[in-house]
């Protein structure tokens, strides 16, 4: 399932990373649940690493389990896999 995104930070606010080809947020809808997520890239090449990092609020003992599908990625989207549901900030390059 391809979910939507939020709009890319620029610089070195609001989770932006210079020198990185490319950051995004998303966020997995309560409804959607576990599974895996196919986000569009919109890079001229096929990603080759990736970083999901799950939101959580303060003081929460992190418990999700998330990762990276490269079998899954291709020059359209992104893969990554999450346990549940959130928000994730997912770097890639």
């Amino acid at each position: 399932m391809v979910v939507a995104t939020s709009p890319i930070p620029t610089g070195d606010v609001g989770g932006g990373m210079p020198g990185f080809g490319y950051h995004q947020k998303i966020v997995v809808a309560a409804g959607l649940g576990a599974g895996t997520y196919a986000i569009p890239h919109q890079l001229t090449w096929t990603p080759t690493m990736c970083w999901v990092v799950p939101q959580i609020a303060e003081g929460t003992t992190p418990s999700l389990e998330y990762g990276w599908c490269p079998q899954d990625t291709n020059a359209t989207n992104i893969a990554i896999n999450v346990s549940g549901p959130g928000t994730y900030d997912v770097y890639y390059v």
